[in-house]
């Protein structure tokens, strides 16, 4: 109710400046695309980079109001929202440049996205990056090009280097909410691609205390999750499959319930039981992870804002939780989550999402796995899905991979690539730091001999020194401080 009030009296100061908003209905929704579209056509890079400077006051003005009537239709009028963005890229194609420019091209871009133009979506991320004319993009131009659109077309951990730069000009500027929803787009970009697991648990036990601190609800609502999964699989934590309301109160002290009960909604609540359903499937029990999908089906939660990253990671899960099911329950009741999570990733595939392809040659291996019993072939698959996989840098993945290989194998009675794979699947679990898988896979594997790991687990974690040292090469450069807490305390 609040923030419908916000956009009705948004509403009656546009129109004191001139600027009347149509009523939220998709037809008007419909006419004001038309209209910007028009707006932008023949529009080149450069026409838009090099526009001039805006000078009507009204006009800025109404640019700021229409900036917060987007925020406050994200949380309760999605329709008034994309009003919003549409009428400011209108605006900015008339009257020229201003400060709220780069947040116009990417609320543009993001409303191309969910409309399914991925490929001009990216283009005006880019803009809305490039005409940013402060050393740091805007704290929300960065959350939303992190979180819905860079994606498209570059390897997700790409992103991270630009959100810490959005959360550090959160904290500068006194943008709190933006600055603070970058860094928990971080936690979901950081987890999504793969890296190392025990470093991340360090940083964002730093940054749950700053959000709680600070009172970012919204931010710590979709942060503590993923910590949670972090120190679970890192071996931190008594009950690894453990992600829960209860075990995020208890993480780190936080037994407010009015915490849990305002600012855990549907979305952070969606993400909680994806990520028990994808812990419980990396430790062994499908039981638990169809129960976790039973809540978000059973409860009809709807996935996240348009192209959001993490709805890849939902794909993902419902693909290997299907798949892993089907093999134990055939008539299960989520056997057709595979073939929708397999269509969804190839539509974006087919839209040369990069992240996208690695994660569908792998579910596509594990399919042909029911059918196809050549050995041989059997293995071309499943390499071919790790080689992607790995080249991805999706260490996670690389190891699932593996292990499917291996499991792959042993059904096959192929004692010796079995080993080889299961092997080089807790190679890839170590360096990725889930020790608490690779201890539940000892014990599951018993006929593996996974002493031998020990000279590949060194190996392989010297063959990525480089890229460790430059994500925390990217950390230090870019916050300057542990974790941002002195840069928070200034």
């Amino acid at each position: 109710e609040i923030f419908l009030q916000a956009i009705k009296e948004s509403k009656k100061l546009l129109k004191l400046l001139g600027v009347e908003m149509p009523r939220s209905f998709t037809l008007n929704f419909l006419i004001e695309l038309v209209k910007a579209k028009g707006a932008v056509k023949k529009k080149t890079d450069c026409d838009i980079l090099e526009m001039k400077p805006m000078n009507d006051e009204k006009i800025k003005l109404a640019m700021k109001i229409l900036k917060q009537g987007s925020i406050f239709g994200w949380n309760s009028d999605t329709t008034f929202a994309g009003l919003c963005y549409l009428r400011m890229i209108r605006l900015t194609m008339k009257y020229g440049w201003c400060e709220v420019t780069p947040y116009s091209l990417a609320g543009y871009g993001f409303m191309l996205a969910a409309l399914g133009e991925e490929t001009e979506a990216f283009r005006y991320s880019q803009l809305a990056v490039r005409s940013s004319k402060s050393k740091r993009a805007l704290p929300e131009v960065q959350m939303m090009v992190g979180a819905f659109l860079s994606h498209f077309e570059r390897p997700a951990a790409l992103s991270l280097s630009p959100l810490i730069d959005g959360y550090r000009s959160g904290l500068e500027s006194g943008d709190m909410m933006c600055g603070t929803i970058c860094m928990s787009v971080y936690a979901h970009v950081y987890l999504f691609s793969g890296l190392s697991l025990t470093s991340f648990a360090k940083d964002m036990l730093h940054f749950t205390h700053q959000l709680k601190l600070c009172h970012q609800d919204l931010a710590l609502a979709f942060v503590l999750p993923a910590l949670q999964l972090a120190l679970n699989l890192s071996g931190k934590t008594s009950d690894p499959k453990d992600v829960s309301i209860t075990s995020m109160r208890n993480l780190v002290g936080y037994n407010d319930s009015m915490f849990v009960d305002n600012a855990i909604e549907d979305p952070s609540v969606l993400f909680m039981y994806y990520l028990q359903a994808f812990s419980a499937y990396l430790l062994g029990d499908l039981g638990a992870a169809s129960n976790a999908l039973d809540h978000v089906y059973e409860r009809k939660m709807t996935r996240l804002d348009g192209t959001q990253i993490l709805n890849i990671f939902f794909e993902a899960v419902d693909g290997l939780i299907s798949l892993a099911l089907r093999r134990t329950q055939p008539q299960n009741k989520h056997r057709g989550l595979a073939r929708s999570s397999m269509k969804s990733l190839e539509r974006l595939t087919k839209k040369r999402s990069v992240n996208c392809s690695p994660i569908l040659v792998l579910l596509r291996a594990e399919k042909a796995s029911f059918k196809m019993h050549e050995t041989e072939v059997l293995k071309q698959k499943y390499a071919d899905a790790i080689r992607q996989l790995t080249r991805s840098g999706f260490l996670h993945y690389t190891a699932i991979a593996n292990e499917m290989a291996g499991r792959a194998m042993l059904r096959q009675k192929d004692e010796y690539w079995a080993e080889y794979y299961l092997i080089e699947a807790a190679v890839k679990y170590t360096e990725w730091g889930a020790t608490a898988k690779v201890e539940q896979m000892k014990k599951e594997y018993t006929s593996i001999q996974f002493q031998n790991m020990a000279h590949r687990v060194s190996s392989s974690l010297h063959s990525r020194e480089w890229f460790d040292s430059s994500v925390d090469s990217i950390k230090s450069r870019s916050l300057g401080f542990d974790g941002g807490s002195q840069l928070l305390i200034q």
